[in-house]
């Protein structure tokens, strides 16, 4: 990887393309990354794995509201969060579109009940 791509990278799907360069014994298959980091950082640089992460901090700050009315569900929406983020660093999970369907629905419940939760206790203070 240059240098000069650090920042941006090469572009979205641009890892099996250059697959072949790093890849010497490929032949004239393009592999795809072995895991989510190594693929984001190369197709989106340093800005789009932050801001990966970033995506995943901000939801579980946003889920830290059911620690106090629902704490299995936060350990539960936690739970899948850092197992999806730990599997992410041995397997492309990006590819696996029901996988990713399934977290996301179950961790949008999670933030759901955090609204429930929240407009709740609001009613009941008014």
């Amino acid at each position: 990887m240059e240098a000069a791509k650090y920042i941006a990278g090469y572009g979205l799907d641009a890892f099996k393309y250059h697959s072949r360069t790093f890849f010497l014994k490929a032949g004239t298959t393009n592999w795809g990354a072995h895991n989510i980091y190594v693929q984001l950082l190369f197709e989106i640089g340093i800005l789009g794995l932050v801001s990966f992460l970033a995506l995943f901090v901000n939801v579980a700050r946003y889920l830290k509201g059911l620690i106090k009315y629902e704490p299995l569900a936060f350990l539960i929406s936690i739970s899948l969060i850092v197992g999806y983020l730990v599997v992410a660093a041995s397997d492309n999970t990006l590819v696996y579109l029901v996988f990713n369907w399934y977290l996301w629905f179950s961790i949008g419940a999670g933030c759901s009940l955090v609204g429930l939760v929240s407009d709740d206790v609001s009613q009941k203070l008014n």
